[in-house]
């Protein structure tokens, strides 16, 4: 933070972009606060910047110091988006398991934050946190959020005050009902499938360390080397992954 902060005169822009992408912890804290209004002009920067079109591809410069300015930060939001798009994937993980859209389908199709803890039976203590949970999913497009009641007349001063209402998006809606997508994407967000990605440097190189007469036959997927067997005996041996693939690969087979 501190070079890219030595190489740029930052614009006001520039300078939201660096306070929010340059450190995790920062970023994180930021994408799960609930005090960012989305009218702020911090706001107006990170939609601008977030939702923009990802820069093309061209001639690479040879260091930094040719880059201009929106380079740089075009090329380091992108490699945050890459670091840290596990956010979304494991928010949409959580509402699975949470049965966030059940929960909303349940209201008629609109519920507020309170209605969603409710149902989905969260202590009181964890409703900001699941504010903040459904920040994530309404930006990334799962849900979609809207005021009950305008700003000046009693309501929130943002889309996530107490008296917002949540909704279904067409992504969301494809996972209540039946057929529904959830029980195949909860099987894709498991830990047993997501966990082997984690060793994929590892897998690609193995056997190469090894000075044997006959290199060694690297294991046939990242699945066996993490878990030491195909995805059907893992689920033949662990009663709770035979539920959860079954139901997953029904829902696939039935596509």
């Amino acid at each position: 933070m501190a070079l890219l902060a030595d190489k740029l005169d930052l614009s006001d822009d520039g300078r939201v972009l660096q306070r929010y992408y340059c450190s995790m912890n920062g970023f994180s804290a930021r994408i799960f606060s609930s005090k960012i209004s989305n009218k702020s002009s911090e706001a107006q920067v990170l939609n601008k910047y977030w939702r923009r079109p990802r820069p093309r591809s061209g001639t690479a410069c040879s260091s930094a110091d040719e880059q201009p300015v929106p380079s740089l930060l075009d090329a380091q939001l992108e490699l945050w988006h890459h670091t840290l798009g596990y956010i979304k994937a494991m928010a949409l993980k959580a509402a699975l398991d949470l049965c966030i859209a059940d929960a909303i389908h349940h209201h008629g199709g609109a519920a507020t934050l309170a209605q969603i803890a409710a149902r989905v039976a969260l202590r009181p203590s964890r409703t900001p946190c699941l504010r903040r949970l459904m920040r994530v999913l309404t930006v990334t497009g799962v849900f979609s959020t809207a005021r009950q009641r305008p700003a000046g007349d009693g309501g929130g001063d943002d889309e996530h005050s107490d008296d917002a209402s949540y909704g279904l998006t067409p992504a969301s809606r494809l996972l209540v009902g039946s057929p529904s997508l959830s029980p195949f994407l909860a099987l894709m967000l498991d830990g047993a499938f997501v966990s082997p990605f984690l060793g994929l440097g590892a897998w690609l190189q193995q056997g190469e360390h090894e000075q044997l007469p006959v290199p060694e036959q690297p294991s046939s997927s990242l699945f066996e080397m993490a878990h030491g067997k195909k995805p059907w005996d893992l689920a033949s041996r662990d009663p709770a992954f035979t539920s959860l693939f079954n139901e997953g690969m029904n829902k696939r087979r039935r596509e």
